[in-house]
């Protein structure tokens, strides 16, 4: 294609097009809008053309002139139409908008109910709002009129990821990894994944096909590779990798929180402090980096500024175990038992599953002077684990 755009000819407009759509799917969305305007210069136009370029602004965060863009779309088929006003929606939802998102969503569906990438605009306007089953029940039926596009297959796991499916969406990963290799947006999904469940072999090996991929170990590469040395262990060996996405990327949040993780683990409490301060600083919604700091100040000692972050994660997030389950020990560490339990006991509302709140409770209960609820809480956690030998001997 490169070659047919480099002489002047009767196809040369109709290649540009095509190579902007090649250079969208390696994510070279620079190069990709520079071929698709020189493209419709040449007097190549209609719908095809305008959603094309839509989707490379939707896919390189160009919201605010996605819009402007789709706005001047003045064709009169019906099923472009509703894609145009479906994109405007997802755009007008990146941008917080949320009466404008709907409205346009309205439209779309107005005019192609049925169509995939409708229903998909339904699902990410529903998740906009809170309503994760709606959102997966639309993007689901988008997944079944169009099980080949990357977008959708991506947006459902996530969704599967989000309502508990864990196991039904890493094959949706997988296979945008085949078929995107070099975006590391599946990769970022799941390889967690893969190290939630201890298969580190699988997070290696799928973190090296995504180096292989581009070619150079970028900064998510590097990010990843950390994450799989940290899961092994090799603490020294994950500080080295994500400092090196930290150069490439100085402001990436991910890699500022798992910096700080390393940090902490290695008990370096000043040092894990000052990225996870950075995390924050990138976004002061990670609750994950959040956790992480008030998780260091607590055990430097730093009780007034431990206090300040847990009654942010609390407030902001009061459905999260761990947060609660922090604030526990916090409160613990103060001599304050009855506060403790209380949060303890939240957790495990929250989340009854989780063992070191039970087992938290019960030294607490010990502190407290309670031996004879403490050995009746420990007894029954043995009894019901008897395949977690760490935990038993906790």
């Amino acid at each position: 294609l490169k070659n047919v755009v480099q002489e002047p000819g009767p196809d040369e407009a109709q290649a540009r097009f095509l190579l902007a759509k090649a250079l969208r799917e390696t994510e070279d969305y620079g190069a990709a809008e520079i071929e698709i305007r020189k493209a419709k210069s040449q007097g190549l136009q209609g719908g095809e053309v305008t959603l094309e370029l839509l989707s490379l602004m939707a896919e390189s965060s160009q919201f605010n002139n996605l819009v402007e863009e789709a706005k001047q779309y003045k064709g009169q088929d019906k099923v472009t139409r509703a894609l145009v006003y479906a994109m405007m929606c997802e755009a007008y939802i990146a941008l917080a908008k949320s009466t404008e998102a709907s409205d346009a969503c309205k439209e779309a569906v107005a005019l192609d109910p049925t169509h995939p990438k409708v229903k998909f605009a339904q699902g990410y306007l529903a998740d906009s709002r809170g309503d994760l089953a709606a959102a997966a029940s639309f993007v689901e039926e988008s997944l079944k009129g169009s099980p080949d596009d990357p977008s959708i297959l991506f947006y459902a796991a996530i969704l599967r990821e989000a309502t508990g499916k864990t196991s039904d969406a890493i094959p949706l990963l997988e296979r945008v990894m085949v078929m995107r290799p070099t975006s590391p947006r599946a990769y970022m999904v799941a390889i967690p994944i893969y190290l939630r469940s201890g298969d580190t072999a699988k997070a290696r090996t799928a973190t090296n096909r995504l180096n292989d991929a581009t070619k150079k170990r970028g900064p998510y590469g590097s990010y990843l590779l950390a994450l799989v040395d940290l899961a092994e262990g090799q603490r020294e060996i994950a500080r080295e990798n994500v400092q090196s996405s930290l150069k490439a990327f100085p402001t990436f949040g991910p890699a500022l929180a798992l910096a700080g993780k390393i940090e902490l683990e290695l008990g370096n409490h000043q040092q894990a402090q000052a990225q996870l301060l950075k995390a924050l600083e990138a976004n002061p919604k990670n609750s994950y980096a959040r956790k992480l700091l008030a998780t260091s100040y607590i055990r430097a000692g730093a009780s007034d500024k431990a206090k300040e972050h847990l009654e942010t994660l609390t407030r902001e997030n009061p459905t999260d175990a761990d947060a609660w389950r922090l604030l526990g020990e916090w409160e613990s560490g103060l001599g304050r038992y009855p506060a403790a339990l209380a949060a303890f006991e939240k957790s495990r509302q929250i989340n009854p599953a989780d063992k070191q709140a039970r087992v938290k409770s019960a030294q607490v209960k010990l502190l407290a002077g309670d031996s004879a609820s403490a050995i009746t809480e420990l007894d029954a956690i043995v009894k019901s684990n008897t395949n977690d030998d760490s935990l038993q001997a906790e």
